[in-house]
């Protein structure tokens, strides 16, 4: 994949490819600013002919109380503002936590439409979190605006059943999870 940068991917799962082309999840993606084209080829394998795709960036994430949101509490409402993109896109959000003396790890995502410039994420998204009581490392517990367009490009080719190209930009943070000894 290249955009800027060149980035070589590998299926994480059978069939499944995704790649980073630039940026870290730790603070707001301005990589694409204004918005660019990348492109995604490949010389093609036994199964799949080569191929070569485009897609345009959509807008940053601006998420606007990112810094007052420093723990979710599982179970209850969890609210996320952000600076509307503008253009026609959709609002990731999602989190999760890790308890590795308990071995037990939870996620939750919802999607919003990005123009309201907030979404509540429910309850129920969030009560499976397990509570970051006993750091073992920075990163077990994090929470995340994720701004993708609308549009996208998709086309066919001979050995596959689909193929989607999308850019999304992503701000994270680390977060504590509530519910135990703190």
């Amino acid at each position: 994949m290249t955009g800027g940068q060149t980035t070589t991917i590998a299926a994480a799962i059978s069939g499944y490819f995704s790649g980073r082309l630039l940026g870290d999840f730790s603070k707001p993606s301005s990589d694409f600013a204004p918005a660019s084209t990348f492109s995604a080829t490949t010389p093609g394998g036994a199964d799949v002919g080569a191929l070569s795709v485009q897609s345009t960036t959509g807008p940053d994430a601006a998420w606007t109380n990112r810094d007052t949101l420093t723990a979710i509490t599982p179970g209850e409402p969890l609210v996320v503002t952000w600076s509307p993109p503008g253009t026609p896109a959709l609002a990731v959000i999602g989190g999760g936590s890790v308890d590795p003396t308990a071995n037990v790890t939870a996620v939750f995502a919802c999607v919003a439409d990005a123009a309201a410039g907030s979404f509540t994420a429910p309850g129920w998204a969030t009560a499976n979190l397990p509570p970051t009581s006993e750091r073992r490392w920075e990163a077990d517990a994090y929470l995340g605006l994720g701004i993708a367009p609308r549009e996208s490009s998709s086309s066919a080719l001979a050995g596959l059943d689909a193929l989607l190209t999308v850019y999304t930009s992503w701000d994270a943070k680390n977060v504590r999870v509530n519910g135990g000894a703190q």
